[in-house]
């Protein structure tokens, strides 16, 4: 059971803690820097029914989706990803090491090891920091798999941040595709509880510190448990979050530690 007694005093202790940590050991602008992030997926159509559309992703978050074919919503819809979504795409793509991989995966470039017909093709094109590249994607390029049986998605990097892309945003695309009434309230969270020793034993291990806990009793307002109902989410839109809690913890550990590091100012003792 996830209980929020005692989370409030428990989180400023630990933030206070692990700012103290961290900003001793790089003080470098007044203002937090933040990465400068804008990227714009195309996809074509294929010889099948395949969707087409235009989706771009601004620094501050906004999105614009432009449904064009075999989209539930034709036209521009916009909408906006929050700074830790904007973080979790940033990781992916460094981790997919987008701007060493080729411009080209197409029949034309050579670049494919084999390649599958009736496909669609991404051209992906993102500038982080200043540093920009465009890659032009045919889905049908392929290799085969370790045991030469069969065929996978080249390169698989490319391919696997593609599907990140479409993951990081699902929730967010699935309201924008649902037009079934004219307007509808969703709860985009996750449904599985947590106790509160738990999330405090994730927090110790990713920031390398022990919590001090101070119990004090039930304070007004607090609940006995705490979860967000993503039934109609899921009925509807065929919500399924994929970000466990250990995963989401180390991401905002991660966020966080880069801010701190990041700016200048002085958590007081």
């Amino acid at each position: 059971m996830f209980g929020t007694k005692f989370l409030s005093l428990f989180f400023l202790s630990v933030l206070i803690f692990c700012g103290n940590l961290l900003a001793q050991t790089e003080k470098t602008s007044l203002q937090i820097e933040k990465n400068h992030l804008f990227v714009t997926l195309k996809k074509s159509d294929c010889d099948a029914d395949c969707s087409v559309y235009n989706l771009s992703i601004q620094p501050n978050g906004d999105i614009l989706f432009e449904g064009i074919s075999m989209t539930k919503v034709k036209g521009k819809i916009e909408n906006s990803l929050s700074e830790t979504k904007l973080d979790q795409l940033i990781n992916e793509i460094v981790k997919a090491d987008f701007f060493s991989l080729k411009d080209f995966y197409t029949y034309e470039s050579k670049n494919c090891p084999w390649i599958m017909l009736d496909s669609s093709t991404i051209i992906l094109s993102i500038n982080l920091n200043g540093k920009k590249k465009t890659i032009t994607h045919y889905l049908g390029c392929a290799e085969r798999n370790e045991s030469k049986t069969a065929l996978k998605p080249f390169p698989q990097q490319l391919y696997n941040l593609e599907n990140r892309i479409d993951e990081i945003i699902q929730g967010v695309r699935a309201a924008i595709d649902y037009h079934e009434t004219p307007h509808e309230i969703f709860n985009l969270g996750e449904s599985q509880t947590v106790q509160l020793r738990e999330l405090i034993s994730l927090l110790e291990q990713n920031l390398g510190i022990k919590a001090i806990i101070q119990r004090k009793p039930t304070q007004p307002g607090d609940v006995p448990q705490t979860f967000a109902d993503i039934t109609k989410a899921r009925e509807f839109l065929n919500y399924n979050p994929q970000t466990k809690i250990a995963e989401g913890i180390k991401k905002f550990v991660e966020w966080f530690s880069r801010q701190i590091s990041n700016s200048r100012f002085q958590i007081p003792d």
